[in-house]
């Protein structure tokens, strides 16, 4: 299955203040900066724990710059089975932001 994403996330270590700074210093400029009020760019040390934010198993794995592909809730085999399921209980997860509903049909 190919699909060509039309977002990426990254996890860093620095700060969104040094992130902000880092590309300030490069001359890239940020497009969306309201993701600092969504907590879209907090920074969250364990690899695993940051996957377990999403909001479906497929979206929930990663590669590094490596290509070494970290799968923690067997997203690719979603993927292959053309399966959708919440990380976690999805009524919670649903409680805690209720665009995810919208996320999920989209």
């Amino acid at each position: 299955m190919v699909i060509n994403p039309h977002d990426v996330d990254f996890a860093t270590t620095p700060t969104p203040e040094q992130i902000e700074q880092m590309l300030s210093e490069q001359n890239i400029r940020m497009i969306n900066a309201n993701g600092e009020k969504h907590g879209t760019i907090t920074t969250r040390i364990d690899d695993k724990d940051n996957f377990e934010k999403n909001i479906i198993y497929p979206t929930s794995h990663v590669f590094d710059f490596e290509g070494i592909i970290y799968d923690y809730f067997d997203g690719i085999d979603d993927l292959e089975h053309r399966r959708i399921r919440f990380v976690g209980d999805p009524v919670e997860r649903i409680r805690e932001d209720y665009l995810r509903i919208r996320r999920y049909f989209r």
